[in-house]
């Protein structure tokens, strides 16, 4: 996980992951840090894996409601992000 603190704003990372508590453990440490810093948080997920993640960060004592509430951190459905037309655009 050392590979994730110190991102900056406009870095793009993209990671495979050997198990979903794996993907969990990076996700929340990037989120954490990013919350820590005052920065928005977006995630882009299927619905399954975005209540596996807030949960995580519950579990960690972040708040959730409030940080989804006031914007901090946003979750949407990653097919209403690629494709908000039905169709994906690489354009």
């Amino acid at each position: 996980l050392n590979r994730i603190a110190g991102l900056q704003t406009g870095d793009h990372v993209c990671w495979s992951y050997a198990s979903d508590a794996e993907h969990r453990q990076v996700l929340t440490t990037y989120f954490v840090e990013g919350i820590a810093r005052g920065e928005r948080v977006v995630y882009l997920a299927g619905d399954a894996a975005a209540a596996r993640v807030l949960d995580a960060l519950r579990d960690g004592g972040q708040p959730v409601d409030r940080l989804l509430a006031t914007g901090q951190l946003v979750v949407k459905a990653a097919e209403e992000a690629y494709t908000p037309d039905g169709v994906f655009d690489p354009d």
